[in-house]
């Protein structure tokens, strides 16, 4: 008697097993791409905050003369340009931030 029950208990369990698999792979399934979507997200912002900083720092010490000046902040390298009216910074992949000054009011 004992037996039979065993025998009877092992389908189930095999179907308990199949289930809870399927339940965590589907879960997986679902949650995994906003996970990536996360990370990726965190490194755009990473990004934008570095490029936002060097665009501070050329703001901070600008002369109005044409210069340029390379730099490497974090892990990825930044060409900052300076002319007579604007600001630009650059890096890899084709990111730049850039400020045109419209008027100037110095005061002395």
């Amino acid at each position: 008697m004992i037996s039979d029950k065993i025998f009877e208990e092992k389908g189930f369990m095999l179907v308990d097993a199949l289930l809870s698999f399927g339940l965590i792979a589907s879960l997986l399934i679902v949650t995994l791409p906003f996970a990536i979507e996360l990370f990726h997200l965190r490194e755009l912002s990473k990004k934008d905050v570095e490029f936002s900083r060097a665009l501070y720092e050329e703001a901070l010490f600008w002369t109005r003369q044409d210069t340029e000046s390379d730099w490497l902040s974090g892990e990825q390298w930044i060409q900052a340009e300076t002319g007579q009216f604007s600001i630009m910074v650059s890096g890899e992949g084709g990111y730049e931030k850039k400020v045109e000054i419209q008027s100037i009011s110095w005061k002395e």
